[in-house]
Formats: structure tokens, sequence, C-alpha cells
């Protein structure tokens, strides 16, 4: 970069493209990424002359390439759940029955 060239922040490259109708910060950000431009000055993204030059160049060129279709079968479909075996009952283990004798413990008196 030459030391008196002239700078652009994102705002004002949005500003110089017309506007966030015409195009977003994501998508200068993502061009820039795309096309390795950019420089960083500080923390901020700024673009010079020339790079606004290639970035109105890639404007130009995604506006005429036509948006590819979208496939209808392209989403994965979820696979059903696979059924559980259940285990095999223990025969070591008493199986649970009622106790009358505690049962009786709650009835009043007839």
């Amino acid at each position: 970069m030459k030391p008196l060239e002239r700078v652009f922040t994102l705002a004002q490259t949005v500003e110089w493209f017309g506007g966030e109708d015409v195009v977003t910060e994501y998508w200068l950000k993502k061009t820039a990424r795309t096309l390795q431009i950019g420089t960083r000055l500080g923390r901020k993204l700024v673009f010079t002359e020339t790079q606004l030059q290639m970035l109105l160049d890639a404007h130009a060129l995604q506006g005429q390439e036509p948006k590819p279709a979208r496939k209808p079968g392209t989403v994965k479909k979820p696979r059903p759940a696979k059924p559980q075996n259940i285990p095999a009952a223990n025969t070591a283990v008493t199986p649970l029955c009622a106790r009358p004798e505690r049962a009786r413990s709650y009835r009043g008196t007839a």
C-alpha cells in the first residue's frame, strides 16, 4: 500500500457502492476474504481505491452469474431410532409381589 493512498472503511465502502440495499458489510468481508484483499488499519478492515475497483468487478461478475437451482433432495432425513433390546430378567432376583401382612395394618378395624 502506498503511504499517501486513500483508504475507505467498511461503512464508507458500503456507501460508495450505494448503500445497504446494494451490498452489505457481510458481503464485503466475505468477498474480501475470497479475493484476499483488504488491509487492516488497527482493528478495522479498510480498502484502497484499487481494491474497491476489484470489489466492484467482483460485484458485477456475481450479478451476471445465474444462481444455482436449489435441489429438493439435499436435506438429510433423520434415521429412525433403533429399537432397544430389553434385557432378560435375572432369575436370581425375586419378583415384586404384594405384601398382604403389611396391607392389613392400614385397614381400619372391622
